[in-house]
């Protein structure tokens, strides 16, 4: 038993003593915590550029909805960012139904599908 640990002793300070070693015991803990900070570090940066001015929300809810989202887009973390715009839907006209498929599967599939008549 006495050999095992002088080969085990051996082979591990032979490890150690190696310059690799050194360099990913330092770098390696280094490089992990770039990979968690880095991602953080850039969306906070994206966040503060962000462009919100440009874009416009259409609400065709009729609740209101769409100012909501605009008033909260236009949060302190972007200021100087002119704020979205909310562009109300005109409900008076009526909507035109989509129109219907032409592919020769859907209309074969709805005519054989079970309770269609």
């Amino acid at each position: 038993m006495g050999k095992l640990w002088a080969v085990i002793k051996r082979e591990y300070l032979e490890r150690v003593r190696n310059k690799w070693f050194i360099i990913v015991t330092v770098f390696g803990p280094v490089f992990f915590a770039m990979i968690m900070v880095l991602p953080a570090y850039l969306s906070v940066r994206g966040i503060r550029d962000a462009k919100v001015g440009g874009i416009r929300i259409v609400d065709a809810s009729g609740v209101g909805l769409g100012a909501r989202v605009a008033e909260r887009l236009a949060t302190p973390a972007l200021q100087g960012a002119p704020a979205p715009a909310a562009v109300p839907v005109d409900r008076s006209t009526p909507r035109r139904s989509p129109p219907r498929s032409r592919c020769w599967w859907r209309t074969w599939w709805r005519r054989s599908s079970p309770g269609s008549s």
